[in-house]
């Protein structure tokens, strides 16, 4: 369940990414079809039903690759585990109806998404979406300083001994809300405040490919802040939750041996 779970935000955020990204990239169509004379309703009802139809035949497709290659996967998770059990091909229609709800539910919003683009924009920023420029970001030593004071006291109580149970879910909360607020301000704060700086560093600056480098990161650190973020979250999720279930794993076996 804990898998699932992440599997679903993993593909919720890539998904919801890549919507936005494919919409802003048909700003420029989406204008000459306007400026043809096609109804905005009309233009609409294309674009959700061109996604709809895109992400109906994924989901087949990964549904029934997914199926084909269940048995590759349970044995290489096996693998790791080092647990010796024979591995089948299996078919679960539960699973399978839950995946189509859930990927219908995404492909849903992200159509709606798109059916919302003729509305949202007017023509000339249609036609101009490809030249507008990302605005610098703006940086302050508050959200800074927040953010390295969160992530101390979060991970300072992640490492902390406890003694009862009470102490256990004080630990986990304190630590879940210090790392997920202070992973958040690292990269739209913390990270923005340090290339800032060092674009006032003139002598480390304008050395070398450093002035590309920093003025790059700092225009593109602010619109891609908050997926990065949610990456680094769910890969830490992930990363625990399979670290807890290897040592649940070799501590089982240790104790039949």
């Amino acid at each position: 369940m804990v898998g699932s779970i992440i599997l679903v935000l993993f593909v919720s955020v890539f998904m919801m990414y890549s919507g936005q990204f494919f919409t802003h990239k048909r700003k420029k169509e989406v204008g000459l079809y306007a400026l043809l004379g096609f109804p905005k309703k009309t233009i609409g009802r294309m674009l959700f039903y061109e996604n709809m139809t895109i992400g109906a035949g994924v989901l087949v497709l990964g549904i029934v690759a997914g199926t084909l290659l269940s048995k590759l996967f349970a044995m290489i998770l096996m693998r790791l585990l080092g647990v010796a059990v024979d591995v089948g091909i299996t078919f679960s229609l539960p699973a399978v109806l839950t995946t189509v709800v859930i990927f219908l539910i995404l492909i849903t919003i992200t159509s709606i998404q798109a059916y919302r683009l003729v509305y949202r924009f007017k023509l000339i920023e249609l036609f101009r979406a490809e030249q507008e420029g990302e605005q610098e970001p703006r940086a302050s030593i508050v959200p800074a300083a927040a953010a390295v004071a969160l992530l101390i006291v979060g991970y300072g109580f992640g490492l902390r001994n406890f003694e009862n149970n009470e102490q256990i879910f004080t630990n986990l909360g304190v630590m879940t809300v210090g790392i997920i607020a202070g992973t958040f301000l690292l990269f739209s704060s913390l990270v923005i405040y340090l290339l800032k700086y060092a674009k006032r560093r003139k002598s480390h600056y304008y050395k070398g490919m450093n002035l590309i480098m920093i003025s790059n990161l700092v225009y593109r650190m602010k619109g891609n802040a908050r997926t990065l973020s949610v990456i680094t979250i769910l890969s830490a999720i992930a990363l625990c939750a399979f670290s807890f279930g290897f040592s649940l794993t070799t501590l089982t076996s240790t104790r039949h041996v």
